[in-house]
């Protein structure tokens, strides 16, 4: 079962899959060159960096740096808000003293070295959960002009740096949105996690470590989550039931908003979609169908 979702992923499916292509290309070239020991030992490491960027961005790895921030009693409202974003606020760009600084500059028409550094001030650039810095993986990836000419490197760069930007971009639109939310109310800045995860629902924002706290960390969750029955399924087992587990998981993650939601079943076959499972037509519609709370079907005839 995934316990965290990159929200930033839905626009960057299909960049992704060209991102990963390209640098699985550049790597096949790079290993069938005759070399030393240490030059296949340093290419090993690079491959295995770039493996571990795709697993970050399609949200396997765990965002564990969420646990740093769960043995503090509160937090106040800015790193709240990155927390909820999915972005540690240790080296946000946005958090004072750095606000403003970092992202603004960067420029996809040109792509040199010069233009992409400027996009970025120092250690103050996006780092994700799972200890991600959306500028590191750019950094190695020009290294491999050592190893290889830049024709032979570029497009998988370009991509990269598109991808790195447009994630970026996806989580500042976040991060801009739920700020502007809070801002224009009068709570206290200091407030218990669970208040600022109860807060984000009810305004119909997405936490993406919603699951991974369930299980991880369940005092950054209000009540009504921390009471949430889990369960594991055994996708292996040869009665694994993958509608249902698809079912509970879809009726969970859209059921949390609770009166707020108007369409249930439509919502719920949305969630799924954005999952990517591999479903026909018709067990769509047979999960929907029974994830729906609302047998009326519809808006209310009151709205």
């Amino acid at each position: 079962m995934t316990e965290y979702k990159p929200i930033f992923l839905n626009s960057n499916i299909n960049l992704l899959a060209q991102t990963e292509q390209l640098i699985t290309a550049t790597l096949k070239h790079l290993k069938a060159k005759e070399t030393s020991s240490e030059y296949d030992e340093r290419i090993d490491n690079i491959a295995q960096y770039f493996n571990g960027l795709v697993d970050s961005l399609k949200g396997i790895n765990s965002p564990d740096t969420l646990l740093h921030y769960a043995v503090l009693d509160n937090w106040d409202s800015v790193t709240a808000l990155h927390l909820l974003t999915g972005l540690d606020p240790e080296y946000s760009p946005w958090a004072p003293p750095h606000a403003g600084k970092g992202y603004k500059d960067f420029i996809m028409h040109d792509d040199s070295s010069a233009s992409i550094s400027r996009a970025f001030n120092g250690k103050y650039n996006l780092t994700l959960l799972d200890g991600l810095s959306l500028y590191e993986p750019y950094q190695v990836a020009l290294e491999l002009e050592q190893y290889i000419s830049s024709d032979a490197s570029h497009k998988m760069r370009l991509s990269l740096a598109l991808l790195l930007a447009n994630t970026s971009g996806v989580l500042q639109e976040r991060y801009s949105m739920i700020k502007r939310i809070w801002d224009s109310g009068d709570a206290k800045d200091k407030n218990r996690p669970s208040h600022y995860v109860k807060w984000a629902l009810s305004r119909n924002y997405e936490v993406p470590w919603l699951e991974y706290a369930q299980q991880h960390a369940p005092n950054l969750l209000p009540d009504s989550l921390q009471q949430t029955p889990l369960w594991e399924f055994e996708p292996d087992s040869p009665y694994y039931p993958d509608e249902l587990d698809i079912a509970m998981q879809a009726w969970r993650a859209v059921s949390i908003h609770g009166h707020d939601i108007k369409n249930p079943k439509e919502d719920i076959k949305k969630w799924i979609r954005e999952q990517r499972y591999e479903l026909t037509s018709a067990a769509l519609e047979r999960i929907a169908t029974v994830c729906n709370w609302n047998k009326a079907g519809g808006k209310p005839a009151s709205e």
